[in-house]
């Protein structure tokens, strides 16, 4: 099994609810990802990784704006996981079944305009 089968094997089911525990695993089988698979010798895995590296950042940043403002968390996560959850699940399916397209990065353009909307 190659290590890209096996990261979305991993990643899949993180993706069955929104929440920060699945938020925070995401990130680190990102991580784990790179970490194992980065490499210079292929260059034709650098969009692959690149779409990995920025899919651990979405994460974090969802994560981050989960935590600012303790008062008004409960509305802040129902509306991320309202208006921001469904384009970054879009974003992860385009990136784990055509990594090496143009449609990634107007994938993780889409997401990141929504979140970037909900700041």
């Amino acid at each position: 099994m190659s290590k890209l089968e096996q990261l979305k094997g991993e990643l899949q089911p993180l993706f069955e609810r929104f929440s920060d525990d699945n938020l925070a695993s995401i990130e680190d089988v990102c991580l784990k990802y790179l970490l194992e698979q980065t490499s210079l010798v292929k260059p034709s895995s650098a969009t692959t990784d690149s779409g990995i590296y920025l899919l651990q950042k979405l994460a974090g940043e969802i994560r981050q704006l989960l935590e600012a403002d303790e008062p008004l968390r409960e509305e802040r996560f129902r509306t991320l996981e309202w208006k921001a959850w469904e384009p970054f699940k879009k974003f992860v399916n385009v990136l784990l079944s055509e990594p090496q397209s143009d449609v990634m990065l107007r994938s993780f353009q889409e997401t990141l305009r929504s979140i970037a909307l909900l700041t």
